[in-house]
């Protein structure tokens, strides 16, 4: 579940993108702006399967770009839904720095003996609220 949430809220954005560049009166300029989107999804991309620090800033930046000169140039900016848009973003970037450092923890399966100590201190707060 943790590995998965950066790449469901890049999905959302990405969507998010597409969308509104359906909204472009210009074929030419949404044509353009759809292949600067697939460049950044290819950037993306590459920054799974290579070990590059530096394609994945490349890609989000390509994004970033593409919702900025559509709403700039073509849409009209919209204040709410851009700062929903970079607080998407920046939840994004906290959401993959927390599952590439701490996936690995719940990867690792646990016995029922090293379950016990969790499942008990989890319980007794419960117990102790529902008995007041």
């Amino acid at each position: 579940m943790l590995r998965a949430a950066p790449i469901a809220a890049l999905g959302v954005l990405v969507f998010w993108i597409g969308s509104d560049l359906y909204s472009v009166a210009d074929v030419r300029s949404a044509r353009l702006l759809f292949g600067l989107l697939i460049v950044g999804l290819i950037f993306l991309v590459l920054a799974t399967r290579l070990p590059r620090m530096w394609l994945r800033p490349i890609g989000l930046a390509t994004l970033v770009a593409v919702y900025v000169i559509g709403h700039a140039m073509f849409l009209g900016v919209q204040v709410l839904p851009g700062l929903v848009f970079v607080v998407l973003l920046i939840g994004h970037a906290e959401l993959r720095i927390l599952a590439e450092r701490f996936a690995r923890l719940y990867d690792v399966a646990l016995t029922r003996t090293e379950r016990a100590p969790y499942f008990g201190s989890a319980s007794r707060p419960s117990l102790r609220s529902s008995c007041r």
